[in-house]
């Protein structure tokens, strides 16, 4: 199988890759395990802006070959993210669902959702995190936001926006 790499990155299809392990390796070029695995699978399934067809809707079922990866290549760190609304999927069960699963791979994971404006981006868009450790490393804690819409006491940034993130570039002619 020929991946596209841009430096480390690659790009796959999951459900392409029947050994998650054996591509890592074959893409590396090295024996070991990855430090961390990092990924956002599809969230228009969960999605308040969409049909919310959770494992109904194929593209939901990509959480779990996610995990496949994970249980594969055995990363101390994991890093998920999706829409917040996963939570609330089935009346949590596809959340609890999730949670067991990563659980029962041997992970410790912090669970948080997290505005994207609090920490220094012009985008009122709030994520769930997963973050996963390998035991026995310890749990990680979710870092204390940069920016607010308010002040702060310990001098918060306030919310950019995109003006903030445009002024200074040049005009297009």
């Amino acid at each position: 199988m020929s991946l596209p790499n841009i430096g480390n990155l690659f790009f796959y299809r999951p459900l392409d890759v029947a050994a998650p392990l054996e591509m890592w390796k074959q893409c590396s070029g090295l024996e070991g395990f990855p430090d961390i695995v990092y990924g956002g699978p599809p969230c228009q399934a969960f999605s308040q802006a969409g049909k919310q067809k959770a494992l109904d809707d194929n593209r939901g079922r990509l959480i779990f070959e996610f995990l496949r990866f994970v249980e594969s290549l055995k990363p101390a760190y994991f890093v998920m993210e999706n829409v917040s609304n996963l939570r609330g999927v089935g009346g949590g069960e596809l959340y609890q669902n999730i949670l067991d699963k990563m659980n029962a791979l041997g992970y410790e994971v912090t669970v948080a959702p997290l505005l994207a404006a609090d920490y220094g981006a012009a985008q009122l868009r709030v994520r769930l995190f997963f973050v996963g450790v390998k035991r026995p490393l310890r749990r990680f804690e979710m870092p204390e936001p940069t920016h607010s819409d308010e002040q702060r006491l310990f001098n918060a940034e306030p919310y950019l926006t995109v003006g903030d993130v445009f002024a200074g570039l040049p005009t297009i002619s």
